[in-house]
């Protein structure tokens, strides 16, 4: 209600709010969510930046937008500073193409976890001969490694993703029947995860 000079919020304020005579937004800290490790977080840095830098300038003249960060010449800012959602997508889709990331290959997460550390770690070499199973197939395994979010809930959680073939997603599913298991064990199967974390 034009009742404060400053606002301070959170990425909540990016979506899809109308703030009157705004004329300055800073935006800070994107470096953690450029260092994500998920092959979507330029895509999404790229998103949260134009929708945030849409809340200035909607009812003046003369707005600015600025951006705090330690890598100033990484592509995503040049694409957000010019609106350049075109050519930010052609970009994105021939990294994802060299890197066999979706939509070029499915992905499939594998999360295992357990109260016990070195019980979660017992399972790399047999999840290493489960992978030895799959070389008929056009299937890529990344890990088995500690996961981004190592502990929740008291859970030591690790991971194995897989980037699969479209034509080989079918029988690499029915693959998963022999999927090393173990007592005490949690196993999270997630195709095509909204999050790598």
């Amino acid at each position: 209600n034009n009742g404060a000079n400053i606002l301070i919020g959170t990425q909540m304020i990016s979506k899809g709010h109308n703030f009157p005579n705004l004329g300055l937004v800073g935006v800070i800290g994107v470096d953690t969510m450029l260092s994500f490790p998920d092959y979507r977080a330029t895509e999404r840095m790229f998103q949260l930046m134009t929708q945030t830098a849409g809340r200035a300038g909607r009812d003046i003249n003369e707005s600015k937008v600025m951006i705090q960060t330690f890598n100033p010449n990484h592509y995503v800012f040049h694409y957000v500073k010019d609106h350049n959602v075109d050519d930010f997508l052609e970009k994105e889709m021939s990294y994802r193409k060299v890197l066999s990331y979706p939509p070029f290959k499915s992905i499939v997460n594998i999360i295992f976890s357990a109260e016990d550390q070195a019980l979660a770690q017992s399972m790399y070499e047999k999840i290493a001969l489960f992978n030895e199973t799959l070389t008929d197939l056009d299937v890529q395994a990344i890990g088995p490694k500690v996961a981004p979010i190592e502990k929740v809930s008291g859970y030591y959680r690790h991971n194995v993703f897989y980037k699969v073939a479209s034509d080989d997603l079918d029988k690499f599913k029915a693959r998963l029947v022999g999927f090393p298991k173990k007592r005490l064990l949690r196993l999270v199967v997630d195709i095509d995860p909204i999050s790598l974390l």
